[in-house]
């Protein structure tokens, strides 16, 4: 098989995704050069700043940076007249209808068509509707652009350990032509070979991604209704899950109860694959009660909070533990706890919140919701803490004393993250959920 020659990477858009796979390509030896149309971004990251906290991330930059792989420029500068793969990573924003807004990702083609040498190749890293290579593919053939090959290279990376899974991924798949898709899986050429790459067509790999996030969705949500059940019955869904999770032909992997999923990925691709089904007259039910399921199990987490709360919460101060939708992330999109803090405040209580890493809503801070710089102090004075966020250092407080700060010690643990007996041993009134 002939070598292939040295690509010139250049990735669109420095997002999540777009910046964890251009700084990890470059760390595994390619010459990336990642832009953005926010030239603040770009200053920001030409100096060494990372614009969002993902762990590791910033050291990954910096190495890469330093060897003259990694570099960073405005989308306007000529990056594109010289790349031979260019990956588009923008943003996909869920639209009024739950279909995925795909005029960030057009807008890139049509310029990659209108900019790049021939014989470029475009990945889409973006997560698109199936057809939506075969139709950019189309509008660049209109744009007198045939030579370009486009191909779906759908990425699989959770926020909190989004460079860990690029640099050890459980598998790879690239789709498109045979001889595109070989170019693009050679740059991943550094990634361990015990990952499996699947080469197959763009529909399938981009029908992959929306399959894989709508399974793990489903199973956040069917736990989550166990638990709910549990809860009515008395019994205790953590050792339910670890029952169901024990047989291997399930796993124990995301079988966690709480206040439900939230983030940029799951609620918006559930949502657009729902909304491809239903152009294409195929009715998904399964995905469609996980929808529901996780849009309404906040209101668990609320319920018991107004009944620990008396059903009086007006002028009671809460505590909220974790503003982020899970820990290892400052992300606050579709946060479940927003929705909680919301209706906490319609219900007239006084919410101070803390997390480590994110921030408060603006419309949260607007309608009157605080942060606090630390959890101890969030929760002096409260009439009840809830934590939203499992984040780790919330279980190492020092509970005794935040039991001796609070008016009254009410806890409700909405992730099943503490250890209930010893706060209940300390004179705290605590609920899990689906705990006993």
């Amino acid at each position: 098989m002939t070598p292939l020659a040295p690509e010139r990477v250049v990735i669109v858009g420095t997002g999540y995704v777009g910046l964890v796979t251009g700084a990890c390509l470059a760390s595994i030896g390619n010459d990336v050069t990642c832009t953005d149309v926010d030239p603040k971004r770009v200053s920001a990251l030409t100096r060494g700043s990372v614009p969002f906290y993902e762990p590791g991330l910033d050291d990954v930059i910096g190495r890469a940076v330093k060897a003259g792989r990694l570099a960073f420029a405005h989308a306007s500068e000529p990056a594109l007249e010289s790349a031979t793969v260019v990956f588009i990573a923008v943003g996909t924003p869920q639209a009024a209808d739950g279909t995925a807004d795909l005029s960030f990702v057009e807008a890139a083609s049509a310029d990659v068509a209108k900019r790049a040498p021939r014989g470029v190749v475009v990945v889409t890293r973006s997560t698109v509707p199936p057809g939506t290579g075969d139709r950019l593919a189309q509008r660049a053939r209109e744009q007198g652009r045939a030579d370009i090959e486009f191909v779906s290279a759908p990425e699989f990376l959770a926020e909190g350990t989004a460079v860990k899974d690029f640099l050890e991924p459980s598998r790879l798949v690239f789709g498109g032509s045979p001889e595109a898709t070989r170019r693009v899986a050679a740059l991943f050429s550094g990634i361990p070979e015990s990952a499996p790459r699947i080469l197959t067509d763009r529909r399938t790999a981009e029908l992959s991604k929306y399959a894989a996030n709508t399974f793990l969705a489903a199973r956040v949500s069917l736990i989550n209704e166990f638990a709910n059940l549990a809860d009515a019955l008395g019994a205790d869904v953590a050792t339910v899950s670890r029952v169901v999770g024990l047989d291997p032909r399930v796993g124990p992997l995301f079988l966690r109860p709480g206040i439900g999923y939230g983030g940029s990925c799951f609620p918006k691709d559930v949502k657009a694959v729902l909304a491809v089904a239903r152009a294409q007259g195929v009715d998904m039910r399964v995905a469609q009660a996980a929808d529901r399921t996780n849009a309404e199990q906040w209101r668990a987490v609320l319920r018991k909070s107004l009944r620990l709360l008396d059903d009086a919460p007006r002028g009671k101060k809460v505590a909220v533990l974790g503003i982020a939708f899970k820990p290892g992330t400052d992300d606050t999109r579709m946060a479940p706890g927003t929705a909680l803090m919301g209706a906490l405040l319609d219900e007239g209580a006084t919410v101070v919140a803390h997390d480590p890493k994110a921030t408060l809503d603006a419309a949260l801070a607007q309608r009157g919701a605080q942060q606090a710089k630390t959890a101890l102090e969030a929760i002096h004075g409260a009439d009840l803490v809830v934590l939203v966020t499992e984040w780790p250092e919330y279980r190492a407080l020092p509970w005794h004393d935040a039991r001796a700060a609070m008016r009254a010690p009410r806890l409700v643990d909405g992730r099943n993250h503490l250890d209930l007996p010893a706060l209940r041993s300390l004179g705290f009134t605590a609920e899990g959920v689906g705990k006993p």
